[in-house]
C-alpha cells in the first residue's frame, strides 16, 4: 500500500485534481508520466486473483475450479480524462491466474481487461465502473466473481483520499 500511496497522489492530485481539472476535456496518458512505471509497479503487486473459486456440475460430475494465485498483472495502459463535472480513467490490464492446490484444473490462465471508471468532482465517488474482458476466459470469470464490486474498493479509497487535496 505503501507505494500505492506514493504513486496516486501524483498521478491524481497532481494531474486530475490540480490545474488540469479545469479544463473542459484534457487527456493524460499516465504511462508516459515519469511517475508510470511507479504506477505499473503498484498494479503488479495487486492480488486480483483471489476469490476465484467455484464448484461446478458438469454432466453429473462436480469440478471444483480454483485459479486464485495471481501470478502476473501488467498494466498495459492508464488514461485519465479531465471534465468539469466528471473524471473518467480507462485502463488495460493482462492479469495471469493461476491454479491452487485442490483446483480440478492446473495451470495458469491469462485474460486482458479494459476498465473504465467515471469519478464524480465534487464528491469524489466512483459513480460507473465497468470492468470488460476482451476473451472467453474473462466472460466466464465474470460469471464466477462480479468484478466491477471487486474492483470498486480498491479504487475508491486511493480517489477519496486524494482527490480533495
Amino acid at each position: 500500500m505503501d507505494k500505492f500511496r506514493v504513486a496516486v497522489p501524483v498521478m491524481l492530485m497532481g494531474l486530475a485534481w490540480g490545474g488540469w481539472a479545469r479544463a473542459q476535456q484534457a487527456c493524460v496518458d499516465v504511462m508516459k508520466l515519469p511517475e508510470g512505471p511507479e504506477v505499473a509497479a503498484f498494479v503488479a503487486q495487486q492480488d486480483l486473483c483471489k476469490g476465484f473459486k467455484r464448484k461446478l456440475k458438469v454432466a453429473g460430475i462436480k469440478i471444483n475450479i480454483a485459479m486464485d494465485r495471481t501470478a502476473d498483472v501488467r498494466l498495459e495502459a492508464l488514461r485519465i480524462c479531465l471534465g468539469q463535472s466528471v473524471q473518467t480513467l480507462t485502463a488495460t490490464i493482462e492479469l495471469t491466474c493461476s491454479s491452487s492446490e485442490g483446483s480440478d484444473l492446473q495451470g495458469n490462465l491469462t485474460e486482458t481487461f479494459d476498465i473504465t471508471a467515471a469519478v464524480q468532482a465534487s464528491t469524489c465517488t466512483i459513480e460507473e465502473l465497468q470492468v470488460n474482458p476482451r476473451g472467453d476466459l474473462g466472460k466466464f470469470i465474470g460469471k464466477m466473481v462480479d468484478l466491477s464490486d471487486r474492483l470498486r474498493p480498491k479504487l475508491q479509497e486511493p480517489v477519496t483520499k486524494y482527490c480533495r487535496k
